[in-house]
């Protein structure tokens, strides 16, 4: 049986790109180091004044 983890995080629209470089260069590549990782997935979505990042890990 798997684990399946969700994080969610909010940033301002101006700060966005940079968040999203971050978790891509960095916090995936963590997370992927970790013993028994199948899986992740990342989504980001763009509102008015904010993004959103999903981060799910099985």
């Amino acid at each position: 049986m798997a684990i399946m983890r969700l994080w969610h995080g909010r940033v301002s629209i101006e700060k966005s790109d940079d968040y999203e470089k971050f978790m891509i260069e960095r916090a995936a590549p963590d997370y992927g180091s970790i013993d028994g990782l199948l899986k992740t997935y990342f989504q980001r979505n763009d509102k008015e004044k904010e993004s959103h990042f999903l981060l799910v890990t099985i």
